[in-house]
């Protein structure tokens, strides 16, 4: 029973366990960073280095992003395992008060859904864990972007338009639509106005012969 009662709170404390873990690793991470800096100073602007700075900070980002998504995750485990235990006690409340009622696996999901549900709903209502969310997603959006340079600039040599350079030109495309469509409606307002000036003219005329 000891041995039990043991595995259970190491299975309990393992997700906190990982977590800290991660966190250590992201500080240690920082702390390398940190002590590379200076030398990073020192080298050259080139090519060479703007990768090594964009695979160092990317590092970064992942560390921080694993992190942050482990946090996420613990909240919804605690979260999951609060709602499998007040589950579990409404059905034994149940059975306590009537014995002889055999509780089916139905009416057991349909207590843990109607048990769980509004609980979630809860955890991703609340500021903890939208702030944890807005996290990740800025930081994945920083992985994004990072990758993306660094993609751009190893393939700089090869024939083939960057990324940077192709949303600049849908942007214009996209700017030089609707100019067009402007025009395109001022040229048909100035023909709507010609021929309504053409047929008050003619109008004109016919009354006065």
């Amino acid at each position: 029973q000891q041995t039990g009662g043991g595995l259970e709170k190491l299975a309990q404390k393992f997700p906190e366990m990982i977590s800290q873990m991660q966190e250590t690793q992201y500080q240690a991470l920082g702390k390398m960073k940190k002590g590379v800096a200076p030398f990073m100073k020192m080298l050259p602007d080139s090519k060479e280095k703007e990768l090594l700075e964009l695979s160092i900070d990317m590092q970064d980002d992942y560390t921080y992003y694993y992190v942050k998504s482990n946090e996420m995750q613990n909240l919804v485990q605690a979260t999951a395992q609060k709602a499998m235990e007040k589950t579990l006690k409404t059905v034994l409340d149940k059975v306590a008060k009537d014995p002889n009622k055999m509780v089916t696996y139905e009416e057991f999901f349909n207590t843990w859904m109607d048990t769980t549900e509004p609980m979630m709903i809860e955890l991703y209502r609340s500021p903890a864990f939208g702030k944890l969310q807005a996290e990740s997603m800025a930081v994945s959006t920083s992985i994004k972007n990072r990758f993306e340079k660094q993609l751009e600039i190893l393939l700089e040599p090869l024939p083939i338009a960057p990324r940077s350079e192709i949303d600049e030109l849908n942007a214009i495309i996209h700017e030089l639509r609707g100019k067009i469509r402007n025009l395109e409606k001022m040229v048909d307002t100035q023909d709507e106005q010609k021929s309504s000036d053409t047929t008050s003219t003619t109008t004109k005329r016919g009354k006065t012969k």
